[in-house]
């Protein structure tokens, strides 16, 4: 317990429900401390930790999704996985698999820099026409090993939460978000193989309408600030 810094959350519990859900978030205390001293060290006060998983959700959830749905944060150096049931965070997961992974393909393929890499990434993207059919190839383990991610967590979620729920309910609809969630196709894809809606998030979704603010960001930009926008969606709520 020395080593580690954790915090508890009651869960509301639902109806005829024989027992009471409790998350448990814990991080490394010399993590927790490292991040405090620097903050301090700014002149800042640190006011709050809490894990990016939930300051991401809290961004890109629209507040009337009450079903069940997974968060997919698709970034550079890793992917995170949430799980989450009437706007609660139930299950997260980090694997390294990530689009650097992407690039790195792309530049063994065509043995090309890595800036090129990037370029012909976001320029073509996971497309299977006959032009693009190179690039495809490459791509395609990659977000193969992520889709096979994602129906790893889907069927660990099926097994386990009939503890959480009277019924077994299944994922109904998919999230993306993170700077690498905009390869061009990758939506479509995941969407046809496992069956489920996949939606590119929204980091705006419960800051501001477009129709009354244009932020200085392009909106595939933003999603790489989803984590931000959700701990600045916190602050609001925070005393002064």
């Amino acid at each position: 317990p020395s080593e580690a810094v954790f915090d508890y959350e009651l869960l509301p519990a639902e109806e005829k429900q024989d027992h009471l859900d409790v998350i448990i978030v814990a991080f490394p205390r010399n993590l927790v401390e490292g991040y405090r001293d620097a903050v301090k060290a700014a002149g800042l006060k640190p006011a709050v930790f809490e894990m990016e998983t939930q300051a991401l959700v809290r961004s890109v959830l629209p507040p009337d999704e009450e079903g069940v749905v997974m968060v997919v944060d698709f970034g550079r150096t890793r992917t995170s996985f949430a799980i989450v049931s009437q706007g609660i965070i139930r299950f997260t997961s980090t694997v390294s698999l990530a689009g650097a992974d992407l690039d790195k393909a792309l530049v063994q393929t065509f043995k090309i820099e890595l800036f090129a890499a990037e370029r012909m990434k976001k320029e073509r993207g996971l497309v299977r026409t006959k032009e693009n059919q190179e690039v495809f190839n490459a791509l395609l383990p990659v977000v193969s090993a992520i889709r096979d991610e994602i129906s790893r967590h889907l069927l660990f979620w099926q097994g386990h939460a009939v503890h959480a729920h009277s019924s077994k309910p299944e994922v109904a609809k998919l999230y993306l978000c993170g700077g690498e969630s905009n390869l061009i196709g990758l939506g479509e894809y995941l969407a046809y193989d496992l069956k489920l809606p996949v939606v590119l998030a929204n980091p705006w979704v419960n800051i501001a309408s477009f129709e009354d603010y244009v932020p200085e960001i392009t909106y595939n930009e933003s999603l790489s600030y989803a984590t931000a926008l959700g701990l600045a969606l916190r602050s609001v709520n925070l005393p002064t």
